[in-house]
């Protein structure tokens, strides 16, 4: 499958998010994403640039949030890069963030959107996936399951007129 790469650059400014949501609207036109997933892109990915402004670039509105997307293998992949040095504690074990004290709600929350987290360059690099494969796997089952319904629906109708 071919990769294909995109990038957003934000001023650290949270008026810059309405550019963050178009950036993610027009990947999931591209790629068909229903409402679910596109809410936990929109939720996760507000999130990690959330804090790449506050916590990462301290509110310093003359540095930059970089967002960069691949699809790869069926993943919706994004990575969030802000300028600071990264956490002042060990990274986090992206397996036990829930219940761990240095971690508030927002990686959490994060982490049980998604469907990977990944922590990189003592955390002001953030990738998280996104398995479009899997949802599409469990839509065309769904859509199969609904399909099945409707034949047995018309089967016994058939059956009642015969």
């Amino acid at each position: 499958m071919r990769e294909i790469n995109k990038t957003l650059v934000l001023r650290s400014h949270f008026s810059e998010l309405t550019k963050l949501e178009e950036f993610i609207e027009m990947i999931s036109d591209e790629y068909n994403i229903g409402h679910t997933y596109f809410s936990n892109i929109i939720v996760s990915l507000t999130e990690l640039v959330r804090n790449a402004i506050i916590h990462g670039n301290k509110n310093q509105t003359n540095q930059t949030v970089d967002i960069i997307f691949l699809n790869q293998d069926g993943k919706l992949v994004f990575t969030v890069k802000d300028k600071g040095a990264g956490f002042s504690f060990p990274l986090p074990d992206t397996k036990n963030l829930f219940g761990n004290p240095n971690i508030n709600n927002g990686l959490t929350i994060v982490s049980s959107l998604s469907d990977g987290l990944e922590f990189k360059h003592n955390g002001s690099e953030i990738t998280v996936y996104f398995d479009i494969a899997a949802a599409n796997e469990l839509l065309s089952k769904s859509r199969m399951n609904v399909f099945s319904v409707s034949q047995k629906v018309k089967n016994n109708k058939k059956t009642l007129h015969e």
